[in-house]
């Protein structure tokens, strides 16, 4: 037998020899080093159905030790380890629990203008901007200047706002659901991301999203000390979130050195690139979420 035969018979978690599909010593399946979309979803219904003892220490190693988990899953050492999707369903539940905690403390705005034509009450033909906002209070802000609603897609938008004007509560927890469930559809887009800044490392797309999971897991840990943080009066707690922000940003740049192997400089640098294009869809996304509620309200 020779030395490739040999390692395909041995678990790669443990080491042991494997007599069927799943290791004897440690009880992970027979698996290969490359990972297939298949089994990442083979893997997300099974870890959602069985939670053990392994996932505070995971937890640890994932909040204290950047792309560490993300690189003993490219090795093989999944059995040790909670999953990647374990981690973000953890990150997830935990942020979805400080927003409804802290619903009725936070104001998260996202603001933006669109060109509003109006007409003034002399008929004089003028044109206005109209601001629009989405906040956490419940309330969606549409500012005419005193312009007049005219037809079309514009007038559906502020007839929408006025609806959901009505019932403020109702309005805050479908846009706070809305945009989680945005964060949710926007992981793989930043997989992509991190496979077009990273390409020709040997990682393929599947690898990238592993380490898209882990990052999320920890932004969402992130998101719920602010929100907690938030419902503080105390000016320190303004320090305490620039703080998490700055810190958040230095795991990302450990964790991209650590998976990728790059230069610091040069992670630093692709670190800050795709921070700003990923930030800038998080705003088109509230933009989105924001309009999308106004003209389906109408």
């Amino acid at each position: 037998m020779d030395s490739a035969e040999q390692e395909s018979h041995t678990c790669l978690n443990c080491g042991a020899a494997l007599t069927g599909p799943y290791c004897a010593a440690c009880g992970q399946p027979d698996s290969e080093t490359n990972i297939t979309l298949r089994g990442m979803v083979v893997e997300l219904a099974e870890e959602v159905l069985n939670w053990d003892s392994r996932f505070l220490t995971s937890v640890r190693h994932l909040l204290l030790k950047p792309g560490f988990l993300t690189t003993e899953y490219f090795a093989g050492h999944r059995a040790r380890h909670a999953s990647p999707f374990r981690l973000f369903l953890l990150g997830s539940v935990l942020f979805l629990a400080a927003v409804g905690i802290t619903g009725r403390h936070l104001v998260v705005a996202a603001s933006f203008n669109v060109p509003w034509a109006a007409a003034d009450s002399a008929g004089g033909a003028s044109s206005s901007m109209g601001s629009v906002v989405a906040a956490g209070s419940g309330r969606i802000e549409v500012d005419t200047a005193g312009a007049v609603t005219h037809g079309g897609l514009l007038g559906r938008i502020e007839r929408g706002a006025q609806v959901l004007n009505r019932d403020p509560e109702r309005t805050k927890r479908l846009w706070f659901h809305s945009f989680v469930w945005a964060l949710f559809l926007l992981v793989p887009v930043f997989a992509l991301l991190l496979r077009l800044v990273f390409a020709g490392g040997g990682v393929h797309y599947p690898g990238h999203l592993v380490l898209a999971l882990h990052l999320h897991a920890v932004g969402f840990l992130v998101g719920t000390a602010l929100l907690l943080l938030a419902m503080a009066s105390d000016p320190v707690t303004g320090v305490l979130a620039i703080t998490l922000l700055a810190g958040l940003f230095l795991y990302f740049v450990l964790a991209l050195r650590r998976v990728y192997g790059a230069g610091a400089a040069r992670t630093l640098m692709k670190a800050a690139g795709i921070t700003g294009v990923y930030g800038a869809l998080l705003l088109a996304t509230l933009a989105s979420i924001n309009l999308t509620m106004m003209f389906l309200a109408a």
